[in-house]
């Protein structure tokens, strides 16, 4: 009886540990994927409109989220997934506006500031086109560089891993290794996992190991054995967007210093695919220079050449 007793408080234990930590990491993990998105409804004298109806629709999917301004005309949407979105405000009395084209990245706090509304019917509406470096202001002091999918397909890439890109962001730089002083992290040789992280790559110069997070839709991929290479290879045709922070951003992002945040594409509303094939031997790699030249077979002197008769000669 003891026993079977010490056995069900154990188990008990043990999914109380479990429950709690799902509790305590799955909000952190939301931060880091998602962003927020905020601003003020006011009308042309700059008076706030409250109780104003604003949607967000992800322009991919399709999907709605409904918000109502507040007594200070005040609105936000939080656990923003990243994508393209349209913002629709609609108020009784006022015509409606529609905010186009409002692009949101991973972490993101961003302000659309004040949405004028002017007087008239609710059958007609304003559209305002805008991009994504004309949101103003954000919210946040963070300092930031962004992968887009734009870059992620024009940008030359020798591997199939997608941490190879992220040497052309600024203050990135290659890690010496050995007297050689090249580089410790050959993109030519790369396996089924690892990344450039923490053994090839340094950001702002952050410690060798540990100073870096490489996330994965939030999940953080860097063994934790040696805090380098990381556990699976991301996959750049798999990849939505990169955004590396590497300053003053905020507590919800527990990681750091630098965090290295991957988001994987998602599906829309429209049925799309493709299918490619790749193939990779390594007898059609090009050798590097400094693998080339640090051969010792290459470096030690070659036998001396001679002549012989051949044996199968005719005499006459």
């Amino acid at each position: 009886m003891f026993q079977l007793k010490s056995k069900f408080v154990w188990r008990f234990t043990l999914l109380l540990f479990l429950a709690s930590c799902i509790v305590h990491i799955a909000p952190s993990l939301y931060a880091q994927t998602t962003a927020s998105l905020s601003g003020n409804v006011v009308d042309s004298t700059g008076a706030v409109i409250p109780n104003a109806t604003v949607t967000l629709t992800n322009k991919a999917s399709g999907d709605k989220h409904d918000v109502t301004s507040n007594s200070s005309g005040f609105f936000t949407f939080a656990g923003v997934i990243p994508g393209t979105y349209t913002v629709d405000i609609a108020a009784h009395g006022f015509r409606g506006l529609r905010q186009d084209d409002v692009t949101i990245d991973p972490a993101d706090v961003r302000s659309l500031g004040n949405l004028s509304l002017a007087v008239g019917g609710t059958d007609d509406s304003v559209t305002v086109q805008s991009s994504a470096n004309e949101i103003a202001p954000q919210d946040s002091g963070e300092r930031s560089a962004l992968l887009s999918t734009k870059d992620i397909e024009r940008l030359p890439i020798e591997s199939r891993n997608l941490s190879e890109l992220l040497k052309i962001l600024p203050g990135t730089t290659t890690t010496a290794s050995g007297t050689g002083n090249g580089p410790s992290f050959d993109f030519s040789d790369n396996g089924s996992s690892g990344s450039a992280v923490g053994v090839g790559l340094n950001t702002n110069g952050a410690p060798y190991r540990g100073g870096t997070a490489y996330l994965l839709d939030g999940a953080n991929i860097i063994d934790p054995g040696c805090a380098c290479y990381s556990i699976a290879t991301v996959n750049p045709d798999m990849t939505q967007e990169v955004k590396v922070q590497t300053s003053n951003f905020g507590a919800d992002a527990p990681q750091g210093p630098i965090v290295i945040n991957n988001i994987s594409r998602s599906g829309t509303n429209h049925f799309h695919g493709q299918a490619y094939f790749y193939t990779r031997n390594g007898v059609l790699n090009a050798n590097t220079w400094s693998d080339k030249n640090s051969d010792p077979r290459r470096l030690a002197p070659s036998p001396p050449t001679t002549t012989r008769a051949a044996a199968s000669a005719v005499p006459s």
